[in-house]
């Protein structure tokens, strides 16, 4: 991991600035994906009232083993926000160990490999797990594991240059400010000095729907912890990506 962060970075984190899209156009049928991810969205909330949550995810990949289209060639829009998110990290700079909370298939899991030394994709359920080592067994540096957000295993603090959460803190059973305050802490607490945390969450700029009001309740609760300082944030059509950075020494306190 290098030493310190990136000077350009560094300057936006200091101004906190919002950078826009600029010439991003969907295609036709990118809106039609939205709606396929609604009504998957709509099939979880519907599983998860006659189980649990685990259960629904697990449910949900039985079903479908792409339920959010996220390799559909079809589409364009999980591809652009992932590509994305990889053109916001710093130019030039590699890590270490980077962790993927909530990878799904592996799609952004994947990107992440060609900028790190392993990667290490997590998600609930163990069938997408499945599904993304059946995808990506011949990538070396890249590995899956199911495990959840809300409880990750302990030992794990520290360890890593970079943690990427892309469309996941909504499914968690806690989404009021007090439970994403201790998950942005959790996840501040995963990081090495200097190591940086990239979300990226629905977000309509009129804020009418109830996804992008939670959108920025997360992206509060990531900004007031003391433990990570704001990079940059940017939006395009319809998602927020939000960076942000740990110290570059651990406190001693």
């Amino acid at each position: 991991m290098e030493a310190g962060p990136h000077p350009e970075r560094a300057s936006a984190s200091a101004q906190g600035r919002w950078d826009f899209a600029k010439g991003y156009a969907l295609r036709p049928q990118d809106f039609w994906m939205l709606i396929v991810g609604g009504k998957t969205d709509a099939r979880i909330a519907q599983l998860e009232s006659a189980s649990s949550r685990n259960a629904a995810f697990e449910a949900i990949y039985g079903e479908c083993d792409d339920p959010w289209e996220s390799f559909n060639p079809r589409y364009s829009y999980q591809a652009r926000k992932y590509n994305t998110v990889m053109s916001l990290l710093p130019p030039g700079r590699r890590y270490g160990r980077a962790l993927d909370l909530g990878c799904g298939l592996g799609a952004l899991s994947l990107l992440l490999a060609a900028r790190s030394d392993y990667v290490l994709g997590v998600d609930v359920a163990q069938t997408a797990v499945a599904h993304a080592r059946k995808r990506h067994g011949g990538t070396a540096n890249l590995g899956f594991q199911q495990g959840d957000i809300a409880a990750l295993p302990e030992g794990i603090e520290g360890r890593f240059d970079l943690v990427t959460i892309m469309d996941t803190l909504y499914y968690l059973p806690r989404t009021d400010d007090a439970g994403l305050d201790a998950v942005a802490e959790q996840v501040a607490g995963l990081l090495a000095p200097g190591g940086l945390c990239v979300l990226s969450n629905h977000l309509f700029a009129g804020g009418w729907d109830k996804a992008t009001r939670l959108s920025r309740r997360i992206d509060r609760a990531f900004c007031r912890s003391p433990r990570l300082a704001l990079v940059s944030r940017s939006w395009h059509p319809f998602f927020q990506t939000t960076v942000l950075m740990a110290p570059a020494e651990k406190s001693l306190s």
